[in-house]
């Protein structure tokens, strides 16, 4: 059986994203960093099939409308989900234990550091920290955990430094590279020929790996969403099993992850 790739690509954490204009589809700038997450996939997918030329390749499309780039361009290996199926699985749509890797490109930091200027945690304009077992909780965390569920190794990440920083963090193995790092409300970011070199060169290193570790769960789950009104904490805390601890933060708790995952699409 040929081995299947799973890639979960977001936009904030490529190569030049910095302003909150991206989420604009009539702006320059969105269509300027579309086309840029487009080729870090392409050099992604090309690298991958490099190493193995009959390996099947899913991309989820994990931005905003999750339609931000046409199937145009890609070979004949590569499946793309766009949209959304408004399930709990959420930017790891269609992942199951079927594959053998996990590859997350233009990841961001998490809502509540100062780690890059599009930091947020799924909503910018909702929630203003999410943690999880009182540690701030990023998108990163979530796919990681769920490839962890169906016991698929996140093997490669792309992004901006803080959120290299935090995958090297919770697993040593996960190759890197870091396209950018924030600074204030800018960006330092490299060339797209330099991000696409380092995406080539950490796939290669992830891929030389002769070990993979797969995420380990923990037994138990404590969710704290912050949000920026009252108002909404107060309509939140009304799904089943959630209550306010403060003001503008409801709380989740359960020991199985799918539920944290369902509260998630609720909350």
């Amino acid at each position: 059986m040929n081995r299947k790739i799973y890639i979960s690509a977001d936009i904030e954490g490529t190569a030049g994203a910095c302003t909150w204009k991206l989420e604009d589809r009539n702006s320059d700038e969105y269509h300027q960093q579309r086309n840029i997450l487009k080729q870090e996939i392409l050099a992604a997918v090309s690298e991958i099939n490099r190493i193995d030329s009959s390996c099947q390749i899913t991309i989820k499309d994990a931005h905003s409308s999750g339609c931000n780039y046409d199937v145009t361009d890609f070979p004949a290996n590569c499946e793309i989900v766009r949209g959304w199926d408004d399930g709990p699985l959420c930017m790891m749509q269609e992942l199951d234990e079927t594959y053998s890797a996990v590859i997350l490109l233009g990841y961001h930091s998490c809502a509540g550091t100062d780690l890059s200027p599009l930091a947020h945690t799924f909503s910018s304009l909702r929630y203003s920290k999410v943690t999880l077992n009182g540690k701030l909780m990023s998108e990163f965390l979530i796919s990681f955990y769920i490839a962890g569920m169906y016991q698929v190794p996140v093997v490669m990440l792309s992004g901006d430094l803080g959120i290299c920083q935090e995958a090297e963090q919770y697993n040593a193995k996960i190759k890197t590279a870091a396209v950018q790092r924030g600074c204030g409300a800018s960006v330092i970011s490299v060339s797209e020929e330099k991000a696409e070199l380092l995406i080539r060169g950490a796939l290669r290193e992830a891929f030389d790996e002769k070990h993979h570790e797969t995420a380990q769960l923990p037994e138990y789950f404590v969710l704290d969403i912050t949000y920026f009104s009252h108002a909404e904490a107060n309509k939140r805390a009304y799904y089943p099993g959630c209550k306010k601890i403060d003001a503008v933060t409801v709380r989740f708790e359960h020991k199985d992850f799918r539920e944290i995952l369902r509260a998630l699409l609720f909350l």
